[in-house]
């Protein structure tokens, strides 16, 4: 049976079948997580699916992708010239003659020109549907965001426990991902904000070779893939002892994620939300300069995102990240947490430390 959030959009679309080749898409009709962190491959196109209203989806991709979801395949890796785009359009013919139906929504923004000029007889999908497409989680993929969640526990930790006057923020890193990747059993894409000192002033970054001093904060922000599904998280905490202004910052970040989680239920809208966290930052003398939150799982940063003026409705099952902060020249602390809106209210999903002590551990 289709996915009825996919049937939905093709009703609206007025579509029997959906062609995208957005990762997190794929790994939601299909289970099949794409390879990202090596970037473009030389020797195949980006796996594409083909989604129908009634029956099975298809995958599309090279056979060096070994998938576990019903697929045609292409030549990939080779010794022989390398046709990736013949090849990959050559398999999306067959995908969608099995998969029948005549009205196909083509996703223009993961699918390439040439593929695309492949199926005259498409039409662009619209923005709002696709963008909404997986905002509203089933029980089982809230469950892989948790698995993904306690990656970031596990990194958090680990990035506390290096820390330390005279480490780099890269000695840090390394540590933090050798420990999430032991935990995940192998290669873990992840991404990360991890800076220290003034360099948290500026929101985030990447981790550099700075050494760490007494009175430094660190900001981390870990962002971890498994199996296709996100987690995320941030902390901020002293390097020794934080400064009293890095603990009253800390107050207010924290103030302004408490407020936004008291809105979050069924039925609210999504400004509000914003505009709770930012009210309360704001009451403790501070501001913070990007969103409040964003919808996680297929993709690390998805609908429904938590703006100003913001006007999607929650609904049970979204599952969003909330990171207010507070900054100021040459300082700033940022905390997040990750909750699943449910039939009443809230569930917070996530664990890791957000104290602004250096020692504090996973809360139960």
């Amino acid at each position: 049976m289709a996915d009825p959030r996919l049937v939905a959009l093709l009703d609206a679309e007025g579509a029997d079948v959906l062609v995208t080749a957005d990762p997190g898409l794929v790994r939601m009709l299909t289970g099949h997580a794409c390879e990202i962190e090596t970037g473009p491959s030389p020797f195949s196109l980006p796996p594409i699916v083909v989604a129908p209203a009634a029956g099975e989806p298809l995958l599309v991709c090279s056979a060096d992708e070994q998938p576990g979801a019903a697929a045609e395949l292409y030549e990939g890796f080779t010794t022989g010239p390398l046709t990736p785009i013949s090849g990959a359009i050559a398999a999306l013919a067959r995908a969608l003659a099995r998969c029948g139906g005549e009205r196909i929504a083509l996703d223009g923004g993961s699918i390439s020109a040439a593929v695309g000029r492949s199926i005259p007889q498409a039409a662009l999908a619209g923005d709002d549907g696709l963008r909404l497409l997986g905002s509203v989680k089933s029980p089982d993929e809230v469950a892989a965001i948790e698995a993904s969640l306690r990656l970031c526990e596990i990194g958090q930790v680990a990035a506390r426990e290096a820390t330390g006057a005279g480490a780099t923020e890269l000695e840090v890193w390394a540590a933090t991902r050798a420990a999430i990747e032991h935990a995940a059993g192998g290669r873990c894409c992840v991404l990360a904000d991890l800076v220290a000192g003034p360099r948290t002033g500026d929101v985030g970054g990447q981790p550099s070779a700075r050494s760490m001093v007494p009175g430094d904060v660190v900001l981390c922000d870990l962002v971890p893939r498994l199996d296709g599904i996100w987690g995320d998280s941030c902390a901020t905490w002293g390097v020794a002892d934080a400064p009293d202004r890095a603990r009253t910052l800390h107050a207010g970040a924290v103030a302004g994620l408490e407020a936004a989680l008291a809105t979050l239920r069924p039925g609210a809208i999504v400004g509000t939300v914003d505009a709770a966290a930012r009210g309360a930052v704001a009451m403790a003398g501070f501001t913070y300069p990007h969103h409040t939150g964003h919808g996680l799982g297929f993709r690390y940063h998805e609908e429904p995102r938590i703006v100003p003026g913001a006007t999607t409705v929650l609904e049970q099952g979204m599952v969003v990240a909330l990171e207010p902060g507070a900054y100021e020249e040459g300082l700033g602390v940022r905390v997040e947490v990750v909750a699943v809106v449910t039939e009443t209210g809230h569930r917070v999903l996530s664990r890791h430390p957000l104290g602004i002590d250096r020692e504090e551990r996973i809360r139960t």
